[in-house]
């Protein structure tokens, strides 16, 4: 393990799955993006891996409740060898898993511009994401919204964003570095949210704003740099919805 470069060099991919009374929420839609983040950026067919960490996480998790994290990594090499051989993990923290939205979270932008990863995918290289998310903490915030260079909203620091904007749900394009999250394509394929490119200016003026992921599903957002939003009428019927048909399907 110490000579992975997965751990010396972040080379990795993971997907997060919810895990809700033992059943693994999604599983071959995260199986599928775990499996094409790994050809994309780590040039490697990791479907073995991805079978082999699907067997043995079914036996562990009976009854179980909270996040699994999937990881493929680079294995050992110099830095631009080939993936010749690529290991696999699995992880899980015990957790609620909710369908939200819960308490109302307030958000701010992050004080540094954003370098996303190509095609949005989840790496190790993490610490961006978990800088801007410890900052917003400490400000006494919930999450924080993600901007480019150029001020495109990205998503937030672990989460996709949504805006409603003239009665209309949008979220941040995938060109715009948005991660492929399998709660935000279950909301796009299920109200037909466009996918649009988003200033921090445009997102500010929304009617509402919510923030989607495995852990807290659909969470709305009460205010935003310091405007309050009034309610969350999209999340919390989609909240509704994800929780009878997804949660409990």
């Amino acid at each position: 393990m110490p000579l992975d470069r997965g751990l010396r060099f972040g080379m990795s991919v993971f997907e997060t799955i919810a895990v809700h009374t033992g059943r693994r929420v999604f599983l071959a839609e995260h199986m599928q993006r775990l499996r094409r983040a790994a050809l994309e950026l780590l040039e490697v067919d990791a479907s073995s891996l991805c079978d082999e960490a699907i067997a043995i996480t079914e036996a562990w998790l009976s009854q179980a409740e909270g996040v699994l994290r999937i990881y493929i990594t680079a294995g050992p090499g110099g830095l631009c060898d080939p993936c010749s051989e690529p290991a696999g993990f699995a992880l899980f923290e015990e957790c609620p898993v909710t369908a939200g939205p819960g308490a109302g979270r307030r958000i701010d932008f992050a004080r540094a511009p954003f370098s996303p990863v190509p095609g949005g995918w989840k790496t190790g290289n993490y610490w961006q994401n978990i800088r801007a998310l410890k900052e917003a903490r400490h400000r006494g915030l919930d999450e924080t919204v993600l901007l480019d260079w150029q001020g495109l909203v990205v998503g937030c620091a672990c989460a996709n964003l949504f805006a409603v904007q003239a009665g209309r749900l949008v979220t941040p394009a995938l060109a715009c570095g948005a991660r492929p999250g399998v709660v935000r394509e279950w909301i796009i394929a299920r109200t037909g949210c466009g996918e649009v490119a988003l200033t921090g200016d445009e997102l500010v003026a929304s009617e509402e704003i919510f923030f989607t992921n495995s852990r807290v599903g659909i969470a709305g957002v009460t205010s935003l740099a310091g405007k309050e939003l009034e309610g969350s009428p999209f999340a919390e019927s989609l909240a509704r919805d994800y929780e009878f048909e997804v949660l409990r399907g």
